[in-house]
């Protein structure tokens, strides 16, 4: 009995331990893995600065797993802008109508959409914020001046809270509406979205707890215009990774593959790079000017020198890449233009980086090519 007794005891007290172990080990897991709720999106009011970057040929970014570790920190930003989420009530009263009572966020999407035959300009996406989701409800857009929306048949599944790593959802989209004197617009959008991955993100902006979604995207849209009597069809598929974490508001960094080659988008902080500020103000106003943008074939890129100077001007893909050698010169004090055309370098279209070197000074603009 005494043995018995001692061996029993030795028993318990290991299982004991072993269970503490499994116990501690689930918490620490539980702790690493987040859980992206509400609370974890953007509210009214809410303004974030997000880079575009470059340089991605360092990393493959489609891998993920378990406590996996992305390193971006060598992402080069070359152009950044600006979100501040908005009131719908707020907005024109054509969007209060359409959106006011479905949605509670707006924010600008775009200055302009190279949609050929549509003169596009701001451009603005609706969305629900919910305890149980975050859906897109719709489009404003302004032609010609005049807002018109495109509200989607049934809201668009963003994220369904609570968010975990493995969940798996899908959604889809649709709209078609009439522009008046112009024709109408149609636009179907379906994806599949999983939670394929969480761990540690570093980005130039720091280090974050995340989940990564990947989300595979097919998309129809149809563009028909009354001056031509013809129809546009545009397809495209294309896959989104995202990278969220808690109390950051947007994906900290967000990858879109095969829409317009390679688009890198990430949440930062100020950097006079990105804005292609000329220190050495070199170039008048610190900026260059190109047009048109969008681009069919020939670009016109102009600028103000304030003295005689070195240029060298560049065309690059969103990797990084250099595609042409546009100018290579001196150029005089006073207003300069430069020409040049997509189709002489081969290029597809999408969208690319016009940067212009002057002594110390470096400008970057983005420039999109629909042929």
């Amino acid at each position: 009995m005494k043995s018995y007794y001692k061996s029993s005891s030795k028993s318990k007290s290991a299982k004991a331990i072993l269970l503490f172990s499994l116990m501690f080990c689930s918490i620490i897991i539980a702790e690493a893995q987040i859980s992206i709720d509400q609370s974890d999106m953007p509210s009214v009011d809410d303004t974030l600065r997000i880079s575009t970057g470059l340089n991605l040929d360092f990393i493959d970014y489609a891998q993920s797993g378990e406590d996996y570790d992305w390193d971006f920190s060598q992402l080069v930003p070359i152009h950044q802008r600006v979100d501040t989420f908005q009131d719908p009530w707020s907005m024109a009263l054509i969007y209060k109508l359409y959106f006011g009572l479905f949605s509670n966020l707006a924010v600008r999407a775009a200055e302009n959409l190279p949609v050929p035959g549509f003169p596009f300009s701001d451009v603005y996406n609706f969305y629900d914020k919910s305890p149980g989701d975050f859906r897109a409800v719709g489009l404003g857009v302004s032609i010609a001046g005049i807002p018109i929306p495109f509200k989607y048949d049934n809201p668009d599944l963003i994220y369904d809270f609570p968010l975990n790593y493995q969940d798996q959802w899908s959604s889809q989209a649709y709209f078609a509406e009439s522009i008046p004197g112009m024709g109408y617009l149609r636009m179907s959008k379906t994806h599949s979205d999983t939670v394929d991955g969480w761990g540690t993100l570093t980005t130039p902006y720091g280090t974050f707890d995340v989940l990564r979604i990947k989300s595979e995207i097919i998309e129809n849209d149809s563009l028909y215009l009354d001056s031509l009597e013809v129809g546009i069809p545009v397809n495209r598929n294309y896959t989104v990774y995202q990278w969220v974490g808690k109390g950051q508001k947007l994906p900290l960094l967000q990858i879109t593959s095969g829409l317009a080659g390679l688009i890198v988008d990430y949440v930062d902080s100020a950097r006079v790079i990105v804005e292609g500020i000329d220190q050495t103000e070199i170039v008048k106003n610190n900026k260059i000017n190109i047009f048109p943008n969008p681009a069919k074939d020939i670009v016109n890129i102009s600028f103000d020198m304030r003295e005689t100077s070195h240029v060298n001007l560049k065309l690059f893909d969103l990797k990084g890449m250099e595609i042409a050698d546009i100018f290579n010169g001196n150029i005089e004090q006073g207003q300069s233009n430069i020409t040049f055309s997509f189709m002489e370098f081969g290029t597809t279209p999408g969208i690319y980086i016009v940067q212009l070197k002057s002594g110390g000074s470096l400008i970057s603009k983005r420039v999109i090519y629909t042929p």
